[in-house]
């Protein structure tokens, strides 16, 4: 009986999903993924926080009001993030995976789908961590294909592509989070 237990308790571990075992190797690509997810998390937390904080706001379709209250948002983030650096949620393998990624994704198009893409960036604006994003210059759409590959991020964060840079945006605070360098470059002439 005892050797019964045993085996169904062994067999039971040895089943269970969770850490691999002493000496087995983790991928580091998921791993990897896994703490930029963590890291998405983290600062989606601090935005709740830092936006129960605020006063609360009855609904309204007054664009100079929601630009307002976006300002506000993106004031209150700034400063709770106010030490924040580039890299803190790309960290650099994160940012390796996203950059072949997006390669291979512009690679696989004809030369003249990547140039029409590439035509639709705008150009490289000298954005820094916790920027706001310039109300003046267009939000291009990452393309619907590429944007499959990429970790999903939630309903308060959106990827944008800014000439050879992979943005990460607070959509409600039109806030900066993060940023990837060198993620595309115009072919040769």
């Amino acid at each position: 009986m005892k050797t019964r237990l045993r085996a169904v308790a062994l067999a039971a571990v040895l089943a269970a999903p969770g850490l691999p075992a002493q000496g087995q190797a983790v991928n580091p690509h998921a791993q990897a993924l896994q703490e930029f997810r963590e890291r998405v998390d983290e600062y989606v937390k601090l935005r709740d926080k830092v936006r129960a904080e605020m006063p609360k706001l009855e609904e309204t379709s007054d664009p100079a009001e929601i630009t307002s209250r976006e300002h506000a948002l993106g004031v209150a983030i700034r400063a709770a993030r106010s030490a924040a650096r580039q890299g803190e949620i790309f960290r650099p393998e994160v940012a390796r995976i996203f950059r072949e990624t997006i390669r291979s994704n512009f690679s696989r198009r004809s030369p003249k789908e990547r140039q029409a893409a590439l035509d639709a960036l705008p150009g490289n604006l000298a954005l820094k961590i916790n920027d706001s994003y310039p109300p003046t210059v267009p939000l291009a759409t990452v393309p619907p294909t590429l944007l499959r590959q990429l970790p999903p991020l939630p309903d308060t964060l959106e990827y944008r592509l800014v000439g050879n840079r992979l943005i990460l945006r607070d959509v409600n605070a039109n806030l900066v989070v993060d940023f990837i360098t060198n993620v595309v470059s115009k072919p040769p002439a």
